[in-house]
C-alpha cells in the first residue's frame, strides 16, 4: 500500500450539527461542486448510522499537493494510517479526541490530531523542538474545535509533560506506542501485515468503490437469494408479515440480512425492483466500467429498471458520454448557477445506463 507523507496536504474538518442523513449528503454534494481538481471531500464514518433520525456528522475536506495525480492510483495518507495504528492500540470511537506525537526518520517531529477518523491537524516540526511544549500548544488549539473532554495521547516518546494550564476539565490519557527509531516503517509494516485494516482511498467515494470492488458480486448474489426466499410470499404481504413472528435471517460470507415486520416493506420494494430489472449484475458491471473510463465522481446511485448515476460533468465529458453505446440518455439538471460558469466548470447531470 502506498503511503503519502508530506507537509503539503491540508486538512479541514467541519462539524454538521443535528442533521439528517439526507441533508448531510446534500451538503456534501454542494461542497464537492466547489472543489478544485486536487481537493477531496467526504463524510467521516460513524460508529452507528441512524438513517431516519438526526445526529452530528463530520465532513472532511483534504487539499492534496497540486499536480498530484489521484485518478490512476489509490493511496493512503500518513495521517489516516497513524489513526488506524492508534486505533489498533486503544479503540478510537467517533467522539474520541486523540493526538499522536513521534519523531520520524524524515527529520521531523510529527504531531497529528483528530476526532474519530477525522483529521483536524497535522504538524511537521524540527526534531529538536520542545515536545512537551508543542503538544501542550496543540491541546489548547484543539479546544477551538470543540474539544472539551478527555483525550487519548499516543506516543513512543517518554518524559512528555502536558502543561496543566490547558484546563483541569480535560484529562489526557497517555498511551504508549512501542519505541522505534523508524516510526514510518512501523506504520508501513502495520498496514501491510494487518489484513483487517481497510485502504484509505482518497480518489473515489463509497459508491465508486462499491462499483469497483470485488464485493459487488457477493452483494448481487445476496439480492438473488432474497428474491428466491421471499418471492413466493410477495403477492400477499399481510400474510407474510403475520408469518414473521420472529426474524428471518439470510446469511452468506461477509453479509447478513434480517427481515422482520418493520423492514419488510423495504425488502418488498427491493425485491420488486430486482424483479423488474433486466439484469442487475450486467447493469452494475456497465456502471463500474463507465465510472472508471470517464473518471466520474458519483453523488447518488439508484437502481430501477435501469441504473442512474447522479454526478457533475464538464462539457467535454458530457459530449464524450453522449456517444457511449452503453448509455441510454443523459439528463442535464437545470440550475441557473451553472449557466454562467463556462465550459470548464461542472453542471449537474443524471446518466441513465441501459
Amino acid at each position: 500500500m502506498r503511503v503519502l507523507d508530506t507537509d503539503e496536504v491540508e486538512f479541514f474538518l467541519e462539524k454538521l450539527n443535528n442533521c439528517s442523513l439526507w441533508d448531510t449528503y446534500k451538503i456534501l454534494n454542494c461542497k464537492r461542486k466547489t472543489l478544485f481538481q486536487h481537493e477531496r471531500a467526504f463524510l467521516i464514518k460513524k460508529d452507528r448510522l441512524n438513517i431516519w433520525g438526526k445526529s452530528d456528522f463530520y465532513l472532511q475536506k483534504i487539499s492534496l499537493p497540486r499536480g498530484w495525480n489521484t485518478t490512476k492510483e489509490d493511496f493512503c495518507l500518513m495521517e489516516n494510517a497513524v489513526e488506524e495504528l492508534c486505533n489498533s492500540i486503544s479503540e478510537i470511537k467517533e467522539r474520541t479526541w486523540w493526538m499522536y506525537a513521534a519523531n520520524h526518520s524524515s527529520g521531523h517531529l510529527r504531531i497529528i490530531a483528530g476526532i474519530g477518523k477525522g483529521i483536524v491537524l497535522s504538524r511537521f516540526l524540527p526534531t529538536d523542538s520542545n515536545t512537551s511544549q508543542e503538544v501542550s500548544k496543540t491541546v489548547m488549539y484543539l479546544q477551538r474545535f470543540g474539544m472539551n473532554k478527555d483525550m487519548k495521547f499516543f506516543s513512543p516518546l517518554s518524559r512528555i509533560e502536558i502543561h496543566s494550564k490547558i484546563g483541569s476539565e480535560i484529562a489526557c490519557e497517555k498511551i504508549n506506542i512501542k519505541k522505534s527509531d523508524n516510526m514510518e516503517k512501523v506504520i508501513h509494516d502495520f498496514l501491510s501485515n494487518n489484513s483487517k485494516v481497510q485502504s484509505i482511498i482518497i480518489s473515489s467515494s463509497y459508491l465508486e468503490r462499491f462499483l469497483d470492488t470485488k464485493i459487488l458480486y457477493p452483494i448481487l448474489l445476496v439480492m438473488t437469494l432474497i428474491v428466491l426466499i421471499v418471492n413466493q410470499c410477495i403477492r400477499d404481504s399481510e400474510k407474510v408479515i403475520a408469518s414473521l413472528k420472529g426474524n428471518t435471517h439470510v446469511t452468506i460470507e461477509n453479509m447478513q440480512l434480517k427481515i422482520d415486520r418493520e423492514n419488510f416493506p423495504v425488502v418488498k420494494r427491493l425485491i420488486n425492483t430486482l424483479k423488474d430489472s433486466r439484469d442487475p449484475a450486467e447493469l452494475f458491471q456497465k456502471a463500474s466500467k463507465i465510472r472508471r473510463k470517464y473518471n466520474i465522481l458519483i453523488e447518488r446511485l439508484s437502481l430501477e429498471k435501469e441504473i442512474k448515476i447522479q454526478t457533475s460533468l464538464t462539457t467535454k465529458t458530457f459530449n464524450e458520454l453522449k456517444s457511449d453505446r452503453d448509455i441510454e440518455k443523459i439528463i442535464q439538471i437545470s440550475n441557473s448557477e451553472y449557466e454562467e460558469l463556462g465550459s470548464n466548470k461542472k453542471f449537474g447531470a443524471i446518466i441513465c445506463i441501459k
